[in-house]
């Protein structure tokens, strides 16, 4: 056996299953004196309940918003730090996980202003290593995998920052299918196809290794097998704990080897045309299985369920199709790539595809989309 060298660190406490949101009491009752919780605005009701039944629970912050910025961040860390929290119970999904983990890595016993948490953005200065807050991330989506990985993406105005540090991973994560049921079909598509390229983008990465291979291989083969039952039929329970197994997967897979050209050219297709980040990285994941196809990824594509990546990359487009979302650069409204494609090519994500594409090759990528 060949097996190559590599690290794999991964610190988080997992806890999945089916109604496993009410165990969150009973770890609390291990691990905290006083909690807060920060909460899509649509799961406040859920968050109640837990409050009700938790006397460490002293207040719930909603008003996170689906790109978080700097300002939602000041406002959790101040009620963290007036009801002197030492656990914040994150219930939603990356934007209210993301929110959550840079409180942790800012906290040191005092609230701060917008000048102080701008010189962490932009790391001028480190996170706190020390940091006496704890995490419990409860994912309401089977999608971004950010219960277990220590990246927070935040954004400060127009400006978005992705930050990867060891801090930011959660303590614990509670991951509970049964909060995926009320997912509308096109959220579930979109972020189901995050998790797609999470696993993707982990298995073809510079930085993949023998335990990633397997989660991403698993992974695939959870969301290839389920994705279409949890968008067209979402109150049934076993699509929508196979995504969420499936998505957890993936999470651990590129909380290893972070993401690729996918991933790289999302963040420049979300801020020029607005498209949300599951369906941003979507939008070239086909081109980048053309792209990066070799006979490694067509083993990978024979063992996920397809003949091969030609078959997986259609697949994926009628995916798209079926969610009635954008697949060529004319659903963009767009004819001229070129200022698209440098922003991609420079992404420091990029540095992480197997093919580093030229210019003109992520020009003909964009063409070739939905083709």
């Amino acid at each position: 056996m060949n097996t190559r060298d590599f690290l794999f660190k991964q610190n988080s406490c997992i806890h999945f299953g089916v109604g496993f949101t009410d165990k969150i009491g009973e770890i609390l009752a291990k691990t905290s004196s006083s909690a807060i919780i920060a909460c899509d605005p649509f799961l406040k009701s859920v968050s109640l309940k837990l409050k009700e039944e938790c006397p460490q629970i002293k207040d719930i912050f909603s008003e996170i918003e689906p790109n978080p910025q700097l300002s939602g961040v000041m406002k959790l860390l101040i009620l963290t730090a007036l009801n002197k929290c030492d656990t914040i119970i994150a219930i939603g999904g990356g934007s209210v996980l993301d929110t959550a983990k840079f409180v942790k890595g800012v906290y040191n016993f005092k609230p701060m202003d917008i000048p102080e948490l701008l010189k962490y953005f932009r790391q001028e200065i480190p996170f706190n290593a020390t940091s006496p807050i704890k995490i419990i991330a409860v994912p309401s989506t089977a999608g971004t995998g950010a219960e277990v990985t220590s990246v927070s993406v935040v954004s400060h105005g127009d400006i978005k920052n992705t930050i990867n540090s060891p801090v930011f991973l959660p303590d614990i994560c509670v991951v509970d299918p049964a909060l995926t049921l009320t997912v509308p079909p096109k959220a579930t598509m979109i972020t189901g196809l995050d998790a797609l390229s999470h696993a993707l983008e982990s298995f073809w990465n510079i930085n993949n290794q023998p335990i990633t291979d397997l989660y991403a291989t698993e992974a695939a083969k959870h969301i290839f097998s389920n994705l279409i039952k949890a968008y067209e039929k979402g109150n049934q329970i076993d699509s929508r704990v196979g995504m969420s197994y499936g998505a957890l997967l993936a999470g651990l897979a590129f909380s290893q080897t972070r993401t690729a050209g996918c991933h790289a050219a999302s963040y420049p297709l979300s801020m020029l045309f607005h498209l949300p980040h599951g369906e941003a990285c979507a939008f070239t994941l086909a081109g980048f299985i053309r792209l990066n196809n070799d006979d490694r990824l067509e083993s990978f594509a024979r063992e996920v369920g397809f003949q091969n990546t030609t078959e997986m990359a259609n697949y994926v487009v009628s995916l798209q199709r079926l969610a009635g979302l954008r697949v060529t650069i004319e659903d963009l409204g767009i004819s001229d790539t070129y200022h698209l494609s440098k922003l991609c090519v420079e992404h420091p994500l990029m540095k992480f595809n197997p093919v580093q594409p030229s210019i003109s090759q992520m020009q003909e990528l964009f063409r070739s989309l939905g083709k």
